[in-house]
């Protein structure tokens, strides 16, 4: 009688598992079918704005950027601040200076109350150090640069780094041709000792405090 139970019990649970694999599989069935929907809808989309006008993938760059968090927006500009340093130490700036949060990595200001300071528009702003360079107000030169000026300006923000300029000391205006070049003269004399990484190279490494809570929390 025992055993008959025990083959009956083992049944109903063989039963149960498979009736559960089922369901697990369904689901997912289900939810592929409504992703593959929604991707549809979302080609459309893209498909409309195009027909508009739009470039598509320049929208796909603007929902990426919408659906960040403050912790991947971080981590993005950071990459790309670092990405502008490492073109301006190769003399590959492409005739455009470096951003703000790319000299900082160089030049890292007090912000205590996380004010992103300059834009390319204002670059030179520095609430938190009377000695920076004023802001231009001029406007840059007209017409096409010989290479000669560009080099000079090259020449002369490596003469700066070399002689412990700031960054933010760049005297060319934005829109300059010759503000890029000074950049990367600038950046090329900081990096350029051969010995070891600069700082401003690296990433930043988290706070102690906060890989130890992440250690404790894990």
């Amino acid at each position: 009688m025992s055993r008959r139970r025990k083959s009956e019990d083992q049944a109903t649970s063989n039963h149960d598992t498979v009736a559960e694999l089922r369901s697990y599989a369904e689901r997912i069935v289900r939810i592929e079918g409504e992703r593959k929907e929604l991707a549809g809808d979302i080609k459309e989309i893209k498909n409309e704005a195009a027909a508009r006008g739009f470039d598509k993938k320049a929208l796909a760059i603007v929902v990426a950027t919408m659906r960040e968090t403050a912790e991947e927006r971080a981590a993005r500009i950071e990459t790309a601040a670092l990405a502008d340093v490492y073109l301006a130490s190769l003399g590959m700036l492409g005739g455009t200076p470096l951003g703000d949060a790319a000299r900082r990595l160089f030049d890292p200001i007090a912000d205590p109350d996380g004010y992103a300071a300059a834009t390319d528009d204002d670059p030179d702003r520095d609430d938190d150090d009377a000695g920076a360079a004023p802001v231009e107000t001029a406007e840059p030169p007209a017409g096409a640069m010989s290479e000669e000026t560009i080099a000079t300006a090259r020449d002369q923000g490596s003469a700066a780094a070399a002689a412990g300029e700031r960054v933010f000391a760049n005297p060319f205006v934005a829109g300059d041709p010759r503000r890029a070049a000074w950049d990367e003269g600038w950046c090329v004399q900081k990096g350029s000792d051969g010995m070891e990484i600069p700082d401003a190279f690296r990433r930043k490494k988290k706070p102690a405090a906060d890989e130890a809570g992440e250690g404790a929390s894990s």
